[in-house]
């Protein structure tokens, strides 16, 4: 008798399929939904595992969902049980087959609010536009540049920010063309700098007057860094406007030296959300 021989009918008992649908802990960690597709291609043996394992409750400690009642289960089937050397065998197959779609399905889930806003690949200077506080009778000078460096392109905001005469920035502001995920947690940049402090503005449908904008701040080395800034660190600022930055309502961002006396070298490699 082979090991496969070794299977034996038994009915299913009323009680266990009212537990179909619980949670059932197997084989690897898997935090999202898995749904088997497709259940009638399944071989039968593979079938026959997942209906024992329902059947002995077994707890692998970590978890997975089916949809057993809908994909696997047929009037048809029985529970049947196979020597534990079989079961092995077959259950690692199952695991490997279930861990694949399962972190697939998973790592599109989670990569929902991913998205690159700006690589400045392409034709990026009809995209940024240089503004400074001389708009408004400042007298801050600077500029922007795209530069090559090791092949990427590159944006380099620099200048001199003055506080005189009611000023006191320069920056390097990039409208968008469509709306962010609406799940982004925040924004991702790779940049570097001077060792001054810069700061990110946003500007939503909201923002009417010049001095509405959301505003968050960041660090610059003389290396490169990626950093991650949430959302919800951005601040209001000015009046009538709501208090929370929400990802689908921007509609451009800047990238900005602001607020004081200073000299500014910033380089901007990458901008997305994550």
């Amino acid at each position: 008798m082979t090991r496969l021989d070794a299977f034996r009918q038994t009915p299913f008992e009323p009680a266990e399929a009212q537990d179909l649908q619980r949670p059932l802990n197997e084989c690897m960690y898997i935090r999202y939904r898995t749904r088997l597709e497709n259940a009638d291609q399944m071989s039968n043996s593979i079938r026959k595992v997942v209906l024992q394992i329902i059947g002995q409750r077994r707890n692998f400690g970590t978890h997975l969902s089916f949809d057993i009642k809908r994909d696997l289960l047929t009037p048809s089937n029985r529970i049947e049980l196979m020597n534990q050397s079989a079961s092995k065998v077959i259950i690692g197959r199952l695991c490997a087959i279930i861990g694949v779609f399962g972190i697939v399905f998973a790592t599109s889930i989670a990569r929902g609010g991913e998205r690159m806003i700006e690589d400045f690949s392409g034709s990026p200077a009809s995209r940024w536009d240089f503004i400074s506080d001389q708009v408004m009778g400042g007298v801050s000078t600077g500029r922007v540049s795209l530069e090559a460096e090791r092949g990427q392109t590159i944006l380099h905001l620099q200048g001199n920010v003055s506080t005189k005469n009611n000023g006191g920035f320069i920056q390097a502001r990039l409208k968008l063309s469509e709306r962010l995920p609406k799940d982004a947690r925040g924004l991702e940049l790779k940049v570097k700098g001077n060792g001054q402090t810069y700061y990110v503005h946003a500007r939503t449908g909201g923002t009417i007057l010049p001095w509405n904008f959301y505003q968050a701040s960041f660090d610059t080395t003389s290396d490169w860094v990626i950093l991650r800034i949430p959302f919800d660190s951005f601040m209001p600022q000015g009046r009538m406007i709501r208090k929370t930055l929400v990802a689908d309502a921007i509609r451009s961002l800047a990238v900005v030296a602001f607020g004081r006396d200073y000299t500014a070298d910033v380089s901007v490699a990458s901008i997305g959300t994550y």
